[in-house]
């Protein structure tokens, strides 16, 4: 209120309400609150729908009329805002989200009210896309080969696979197997994707062995990937060659050449180029002088012409050897029947020129038996069969020679 008075005697008073009314200025800016429902960042699963909330604006200004009217809004291609009621607004997706291709946004909210001049206040909104196990893992190659030598040692190193997936967390945290029944062969490390030998390969049993690795993420729906792994099995020359027959024979005649074609024997070795290349030749006894073998072919041959009736049967020794090392060779015994061929005259033992005179009565009888011719011939068979007769000196026909006998009777 106010009072007037004057400063006379007995003096009066008057007083008066005076109303001074405060006019507004626009001296505020906006106030802007952002609720996310988090403790930090707000936060959107990938691959949401279009209108999937994402945060809470509200919006406030002290001064009154036109200076505390607000205007809020927001520029983005994949948020929206949507006003809800006075001052209230919910920040929305506006697009699909993908994180493997951006994986946070920082939006602005801007809130002007309709002073003269207006104040502005901007805020920041940081969003943080979460994952969604949207991607498979992915393998570097479809096709893995290695190489393994023979008679490893158990968990031997053969390779390591790798597999990627573009999703994070326990969604793309990849876990490696074998598919199918090749465990038996060889095992993988789950995490690294290693790939080591079990047990010891023998190329000649297992040369070559294929099978299937699985690469899967750990997510509540996990997927998959698989790789073929192909690991040839090298060789080392572990085994020793082996022949065909252990025993062989063969017919050659005597008086042939030399270089005359005996037989062939044969041999193989399961190790593969240049173990498995194998040589013969022959072990050095009695006989091997007669003969020669082709150290690639196997094919015997003789080396000299041979005599029936010196030596009618060889035994021979065949030694197959690989030239790798360890050296390995294996033996099998060769019989080469020396055949038969009419070189050789009969020999006639009785008579001869220190005995050949027999003595026989007058009185002797028809068929008395006189003597008996004795003769032999070192040939065999019918090459060495003799037939008996006389040639000369009976001129009267007064005896008689029984032609397989040779025993010479009274005629």
């Amino acid at each position: 209120g106010v009072t007037a008075q004057d400063s006379g005697p007995n003096s009066q008073m008057i007083s008066a309400m005076l109303v001074i009314r405060v006019q507004d200025v626009n001296d505020n800016a906006p106030q802007i609150s952002v609720n996310t429902l988090t403790s930090g960042n707000a936060e959107v699963s990938e691959n949401s729908k279009v209108g999937t909330f994402v945060a809470h604006i509200s919006a406030a200004d002290q001064d009154s009329g036109r200076n505390g009217e607000l205007s809020c809004s927001l520029h983005s291609e994949n948020f929206f805002l949507e006003h809800l009621r006075q001052n209230q607004y919910k920040v929305i997706t506006a697009t699909p989200l993908d994180r493997e291709t951006r994986s946070h946004y920082d939006i602005t909210i801007t809130c002007q009210d309709l002073g003269s001049p207006p104040r502005v206040t901007t805020k920041v909104i940081s969003i943080n896309v979460l994952d969604a196990n949207d991607h498979s893992p992915v393998f570097a190659k479809p096709l893995y080969t290695a190489t393994l030598r023979e008679n490893n040692k158990p968990n031997a190193f053969v390779l390591q696979v790798n597999a990627t997936d573009l999703d994070s967390g326990n969604n793309g945290k990849i876990t490696y197997s074998i598919d199918g029944d090749d465990h038996k062969y060889f095992h993988i490390h789950p995490s690294t994707g290693i790939i080591r030998a079990n047990v010891e390969l023998d190329r000649e049993q297992v040369p070559q062995v294929k099978f299937e690795v699985v690469a899967k993420d750990n997510g509540q729906v996990p997927e998959v990937a698989k790789a073929v792994v192909i690991v040839d099995i090298l060789d080392v020359n572990d085994e020793p060659p082996f022949f065909i027959l252990s025993s062989y024979s063969f017919h050659v005649f005597e008086n042939e050449p030399s270089n005359t074609a005996v037989g062939i024997v044969s041999a193989s070795d399961p190790d593969t180029r240049p173990h498995n290349q194998v040589e013969f030749q022959l072990l050095a006894d009695s006989s091997a002088d007669n003969f020669v073998i082709e150290p690639y072919t196997g094919e015997i041959t003789t080396s000299r012409s041979l005599d029936r009736e010196a030596k009618d049967v060889h035994y021979l020794t065949v030694l197959a050897s690989n030239p790798g090392q360890p050296h390995l060779s294996a033996s099998a015994t060769v019989t080469v029947y020396v055949g038969d061929e009419n070189d050789n005259s009969p020999d006639i033992v009785f008579p001869n020129d220190y005995n050949n005179t027999v003595h026989v009565s007058n009185k002797a009888p028809k068929g008395h038996v006189l003597t008996r011719v004795i003769a032999n011939d070192l040939d065999i068979n019918s090459n060495g069969k003799l037939i008996y007769s006389i040639a000369e000196g009976d001129k009267e026909g007064r005896f008689d020679i029984d032609s397989n006998s040779g025993a010479i009777t009274v005629k």
